[in-house]
């Protein structure tokens, strides 16, 4: 059986929730949106459990600021937390 791996967000990490614009700081999600968005987008925890607030593959990951400054994921997804 493998064993899972940490991972880290690739790209640029979003300065501002894409929804509501709060700043970004300690933890982001990558998340499918319900109505009214219908859309991907990457979101602050207080729009993540108003428009998604579901972890899993194809729905939602967390991202949490690792302590060598990467975002790291810590739910939702299949790596190693």
């Amino acid at each position: 059986m493998s064993e899972k791996q940490e991972i880290f967000w690739l790209t640029p990490v979003p300065k501002h929730c894409q929804v509501c614009r709060s700043p970004i700081d300690k933890v982001f999600y990558d998340a499918h949106l319900k109505f009214p968005y219908n859309i991907s987008a990457e979101v602050c925890s207080i729009c993540f459990k108003k428009y998604c607030n579901a972890l899993g593959i194809g729905i939602a990951q967390e991202y949490t600021k690792h302590s060598n400054g990467n975002f790291k994921q810590t739910a939702g997804g299949s790596g190693k937390y």
